[in-house]
């Protein structure tokens, strides 16, 4: 007989890992899962950013240790913006401590940074993500800021903010305090590169509206530097009340959540 899942409210589990290089060699750039492991059923989101794209072809790929299905959610990849992306994957296979989750690139790039965080009460991948900003926002300022309106919305959705901006760790950065419709902007853990000529870095916050929302959200932090920026917004479903599925490896059947 199928189990009925409990409905588990949305929240970040852990930063799984940062890394940054400002290599010209490498090719790829991998995070290591922590102790405890990443939750089969849990989402975990990626952001990746390389400051230059030489001859302005190729890409990124992403892949992990247990061959989960990754989904690319946004991308600005170009001469001009260079690599900025964002993965993400609900779990069909636990990741265990020491897996990794890397990102190949092609060579003679330089500097990379990329961060993973994993979040609990996510839908299936199959409806991921609900909404983002295509295009994203761009500029070079010290306020970042973007807004996306994906119409009305319950409490159980999870707003996913990246930022990849040109600028070194020992830039300053402050969190959106003034657009809080739902609930605070929460700061993740950023994925900064060193000093230097050249230098990107990745920066996010999420939020979890503690109410039904049915205008846009906007997300606006403040660099303490004038830099080049892209941002963007991604919104992901929360699983929905009586959620019917049948343990792997068995057909899964989920009822609307929205």
């Amino acid at each position: 007989m199928p189990a009925i899942t409990p409905v588990v409210p949305i929240s970040l589990v852990k930063n799984v890992g940062t890394n940054t290089s400002n290599s010209t060699s490498i090719t790829s750039l991998a995070v290591t899962v922590p102790a405890g492991g990443c939750a089969f059923g849990n989402l975990v989101v990626v952001r990746f950013a390389g400051f230059n794209l030489q001859g302005g072809t190729g890409s990124a790929t992403i892949a992990d240790t247990r061959s989960n299905t990754w989904h690319l959610d946004f991308a600005k990849t170009n001469i001009t913006d260079g690599i900025n992306q964002v993965w993400s994957s609900v779990l069909t296979t636990a990741l265990q401590s020491g897996d990794t989750i890397t990102v190949t690139f092609p060579a003679n790039n330089n500097n990379y940074a990329m961060g993973a965080d994993e979040f609990t009460g996510i839908g299936p991948l199959a409806g991921q993500p609900w909404a983002v900003d295509g295009t994203g926002a761009t500029g070079s300022s010290t306020t970042p800021s973007d807004t996306l309106n994906p119409g009305a919305t319950t409490p159980a959705v999870l707003w996913y903010a990246p930022l990849f901006v040109a600028s070194p760790s020992t830039d300053t950065f402050t969190e959106d305090s003034t657009n809080t419709v739902g609930g605070a902007w929460t700061s993740l853990t950023a994925a900064p590169s060193a000093s230097g000529a050249q230098t990107q870095s990745t920066r996010a916050a999420y939020k979890v509206p503690n109410t039904s929302l049915s205008s846009s959200q906007t997300w606006a932090p403040t660099l303490g530097t004038s830099r080049g920026w892209i941002e963007t917004l991604i919104v992901y479903s929360g699983r929905g009340t009586g959620v019917v599925t049948q343990l792997p490896p068995r057909a899964v059947l989920h009822a609307s959540t929205r």
